[in-house]
């Protein structure tokens, strides 16, 4: 197990093999842009009657026309009109996950912040979707395309400060949180993620079981590619959404909690996101966790939020 094999004085300072493409940042400050343009939002209430928060489904479209839904979760103001404006956090959920239900999304409410959590649109799961169409045909970067357009949503909410915008996630959620946070119109004063994924992803390849959201790379090269001919035209396509290539440029705060036994994300991919992060960040390591909800990361998350 790449955990075993690598220890933390290994990992410290690694920068990971993704390569940057030319076009990278181009083609992120034009979808970005793209994001950022103003669109229809309806709000429904969920029927949750709380002396403490307001329960709302929001809902829009992204930048391809597919609706998007996202539950946001506010604290009660005495005058919905003119009393203070809260905080809030962007949130985004992993692979394979239904996301947060209201109860567990309350906490956020419990001190001062809103919460807008988005619905992850239905896709295949699989990493290499819309390779062969290069950069602008991956499913991923749909993904990131919905997270910009939550993102600019959340901050436009009137209950919200858009000054005090933090975005957070888990899995592939957390990397969406880094991806938005670093090239979107929106930037939050704080990012944070568990276990992000997808990053690193030559060298996931090469050493990782390649599990969960890597397991369309194993397929892959299995079923499409077995000699790996066609290897670096993937991965010229698939960097454009690999998160090594975001963190360079992440400006906000960062908090990343890694389980060096998680064989979904490995470690060392999480490491190549932190080695390129200029700024100020904060990585704690949970020896004994997986892939895996981390209770006492979920603390350290609560005190960086609330400060």
């Amino acid at each position: 197990m790449e955990t075993l094999a690598r220890t933390l004085a290994d990992l410290a300072g690694y920068q990971g093999e993704t390569r940057l493409p030319v076009g990278f940042d181009a083609l992120w400050d034009a979808r970005a842009a793209r994001a950022a343009e103003l669109r229809e939002v309806t709000v429904d209430d969920v029927g949750i009657d709380s002396p403490m928060a307001v329960y709302l489904r929001l809902g829009f479209t992204s930048t391809d026309g597919t609706p998007l839904v996202a539950r946001y979760v506010h604290p009660l103001r005495p005058d919905a009109e003119t009393g203070p404006r809260h905080p809030a956090v962007v949130m985004f959920h992993d692979v394979g996950c239904a996301p947060h239900g209201w109860h567990h999304l309350t906490r956020f409410a419990a001190i001062g912040h809103a919460v807008i959590e988005l619905e992850n649109r239905r896709w295949s799961g699989d990493i290499c979707d819309g390779w062969h169409g290069g950069a602008r045909d991956l499913a991923l970067a749909r993904l990131v395309d919905d997270a910009l357009v939550c993102a600019s949503i959340a901050s436009r909410l009137g209950g919200v400060d858009e000054t005090r915008l933090s975005f957070w996630g888990e899995g592939l959620g957390g990397a969406l949180a880094i991806d938005a946070a670093a090239v979107g119109r929106v930037r939050p004063s704080r990012c944070a993620a568990l276990n992000p994924m997808p990053a690193d992803l030559r060298s996931v390849w090469l050493e990782g079981p390649c599990e969960l959201l890597y397991a369309g790379l194993r397929a892959h090269f299995r079923l499409e590619d077995p000699t790996g001919k066609d290897a670096d035209a993937l991965f010229s396509a698939l960097e454009y959404v690999d998160t090594v290539n975001f963190a360079r440029r992440l400006g906000s705060r960062l908090l990343v909690g890694t389980s060096l036994l998680d064989t979904a994300a490995p470690p060392s991919s999480q490491f190549a996101i932190v080695g390129n992060v200029a700024g100020e960040v904060r990585h704690v390591t949970y020896p004994r966790w997986a892939h895996e909800r981390v209770n006492a990361f979920e603390d350290e998350l609560l005190a960086f939020l609330h400060p």
